[in-house]
């Protein structure tokens, strides 16, 4: 690219990405690019100059441009780098929250460990008679802080194999996988499911999915009521199925249903729970080319989360 020719056709940035990328074909802000080609044409460089792309479906990336001279030239021309930033710069924003909730997450359960295990020391240092009831209490307290501290690194675990694992798809018994999986929760009484197809997806992820819904299915119900849940599917296309699981349980406030599959976002707070689960959902059916989406049960109280998969 010569300075004197730079123009804003020069400046566009295309990506294409194992997973389905957006191919970008727009152009870039006219200020930019008047930054960019006033840069060049000074002699100067570019050194990592963003700039936002908004494509051709009116979403927002960020590119990263750099420039260098080319050796032994005499034309004076300059290779332009342009490269793509926008998934590095949400994984970096993501993760800056990652911290600031983990560490509060595991500092509370941590604070009560701490606070329990010092009253068993000093129980133990009073000399006095050891009150049976009371240890039993601290060990009860600890091990309920310390099963916090496991469910949230098992979700966070979790949410780092959505999004790095590479997809290994093969036909699955969807059938066959809810099955495991809700024998996994001793919920064989609890859990209908009509005859289900085989899919095409990665088994793992797909069990990740499943396990999250029928888990969440079974515990967000009235105290002391019994949960009821249907697992069921239906063909929407040719080469894809809606998988649904619909719940009797408590159903979402409104205005929650999309907020539901957001990083740490929780409706119900009165629950335990990491709010990573549905975000862990709709990164893993994203992948899949699918989507997913949250629906008050048409008959009666409850909800129901669907999500499109493959056939096989």
């Amino acid at each position: 690219m010569t300075r004197a020719d730079s123009d804003a056709a020069a400046f566009r940035a295309r990506q294409h990405g194992p997973d389905g990328w957006l191919l970008l074909d727009s152009q870039l802000d006219e200020v930019a690019v008047a930054g960019a080609e006033a840069a060049l044409d000074s002699g100067r460089h570019l050194r990592e100059h963003e700039v936002e792309v908004v494509d051709s479906s009116g979403g927002t990336r960020i590119v990263l441009m750099s420039s260098v001279d080319m050796p032994d030239d005499g034309e004076g021309r300059s290779v332009l780098v342009v490269r793509d930033i926008t998934l590095e710069r949400e994984m970096r924003t993501e993760l800056a929250a990652f911290a600031g909730v983990v560490a509060h997450d595991l500092r509370n359960p941590l604070a009560g460990i701490d606070g329990w295990t010092e009253l068993v020391e000093d129980q133990l240092d009073s000399g006095d008679q050891i009150d049976h009831d009371l240890l039993r209490e601290c060990v009860s307290k600890v091990r309920a802080s310390s099963r916090r501290m496991r469910d949230l690194i098992g979700s966070l675990l979790q949410h780092a194999t959505s999004t790095n694992r590479s997809l290994e798809p093969t036909t699955v018994d969807l059938e066959a996988l809810v099955a495991e999986v809700v024998a996994g929760h001793a919920a064989g009484a609890l859990v209908r499911f009509n005859p289900l197809p085989q899919v095409h997806a990665d088994e793992m992820l797909l069990g990740q999915v499943l396990d999250n819904l029928i888990g969440n299915a079974l515990k967000y119900v009235v105290p002391g009521e019994r949960p009821q849940v249907t697992v069921s599917a239906r063909a929407v296309s040719s080469d894809r199925v809606a998988v649904a699981v619909a719940d009797r349980g408590i159903g979402l406030p409104e205005g929650e249903h999309k907020a539901v599959f957001e990083e740490f976002h929780r409706a119900h707070r009165e629950y335990d729970g990491s709010g990573l689960g549905l975000a862990i959902c709709r990164r893993i059916v994203r992948r899949h080319g699918g989507t997913i989406v949250a629906r008050d049960n048409p008959d009666g109280a409850g909800s129901v989360f669907e999500f499109t998969i493959p056939t096989a």
